[in-house]
C-alpha cells in the first residue's frame, strides 16, 4: 500500500513540475510590461539600429539601419527622441494593455509593445498594418576625456537629408584633415585647406563632446564611437536638416 502511495505521488509531482513549466513559458513569450519591471529603464539609451519588415503582398522583406542619436525617457513621464529623422519630444504612458505610448506634442502618437529589457538593452516594437519597426537600444555611456586626447585623422564624413517622414540623398565624402583634442581643452582642427582652433570639453548630463562652448559657432556632437583606433562622431544640423557621421582613425 505505501509503495501504492508513493507511486502516486510521483506522478502527481510530475504533472505539477510539467504544468509549471508550461506556465513559465506562457509567460516568457509575452510582452514585457513596463509597470511591473524593477529595472532602471527612465534614463537616456543610445539608439543602435532599426529593423523594419515589410508584409505586402505575402511576401516578407526586412531591413536593418544603422541608427544614430538617443531615446530619453524621463521620471516625469516626459520623452525625447533625437534620432535620425526630425527629433520629437513629448509624454510617454503604459496603457492598461502595457503598450509603451509615445504621445508627441506635434505629431502622430506612437503604441509600442517592449520585446526586451536588461540593464543595458531595450527593445521596442510597433506594428502599423504591414510594416513592424523595431528598434534597438543599449545604455549610453560618457566618453572618457583621457581616451579623446589625441590627434585623429577623417577618413570619410556620411550625410543624409532628413525630415519629420524620413531620411533622403545620402552620400559618402572622402575629406583630407584631422582632428587633435589637446590635454589644455583646446582642439586644432584641419578640414580640406581651412583650419580652426578653440576649446573643447564634455558637456554634462548628456555627455556630448562640444568644441567652443557658449560662442556662436558651438557645437555639439555625439560620440557614437570611441575604442583604441577609431572615432565616430555625430552631429544633427537643425536648420540644414542634415545628419553628419564623421569617421576618424587615431594618427600614429
Amino acid at each position: 500500500m505505501l509503495k501504492r502511495n508513493i507511486f502516486f505521488l510521483l506522478v502527481l509531482l510530475c504533472i505539477c513540475f510539467s504544468a509549471c513549466k508550461k506556465e513559465l513559458k506562457a509567460v516568457a513569450d509575452t510582452d514585457i510590461c513596463l509597470r511591473n519591471s524593477t529595472l532602471y529603464y527612465q534614463k537616456k539609451w543610445a539608439a543602435i539600429y532599426t529593423r523594419i519588415e515589410n508584409q505586402e503582398a505575402g511576401a516578407k522583406k526586412t531591413t536593418i539601419i544603422p541608427a544614430y542619436g538617443y531615446f530619453s525617457i524621463n521620471f516625469n513621464a516626459t520623452y525625447k527622441l533625437f534620432g535620425d529623422t526630425e527629433p520629437t519630444e513629448g509624454k510617454w504612458m503604459v496603457d492598461d494593455n502595457c503598450n509603451f505610448v509615445l504621445k508627441p506634442l506635434k505629431g502622430v502618437q506612437h503604441n509600442y509593445q517592449v520585446k526586451k529589457l536588461t540593464a543595458d538593452s531595450l527593445i521596442i516594437t510597433e506594428r502599423v498594418g504591414a510594416i513592424t519597426t523595431t528598434l534597438h537600444f543599449a545604455t549610453a555611456s560618457c566618453p572618457n576625456m583621457n581616451n579623446l586626447e589625441y590627434r585623429w585623422n577623417n577618413i570619410e564624413t556620411r550625410t543624409v537629408d532628413y525630415d519629420a517622414s524620413g531620411v533622403s540623398n545620402r552620400q559618402v565624402t572622402y575629406p583630407s584633415g584631422y582632428i587633435k583634442f589637446n590635454t589644455d581643452a583646446g582642439y586644432e582642427l584641419l578640414s580640406n585647406t581651412s583650419t580652426f582652433k578653440g576649446t573643447w570639453g564634455i558637456a554634462q548630463p548628456d555627455c556630448n563632446l562640444v568644441l567652443d562652448k557658449g560662442k556662436r559657432w558651438e557645437k555639439s556632437y555625439i560620440v557614437e564611437k570611441l575604442t583604441a583606433d577609431s572615432l565616430k562622431l555625430w552631429y544633427k544640423d537643425t536648420v540644414a536638416k542634415t545628419n553628419y557621421l564623421i569617421v576618424y582613425k587615431k594618427h600614429f
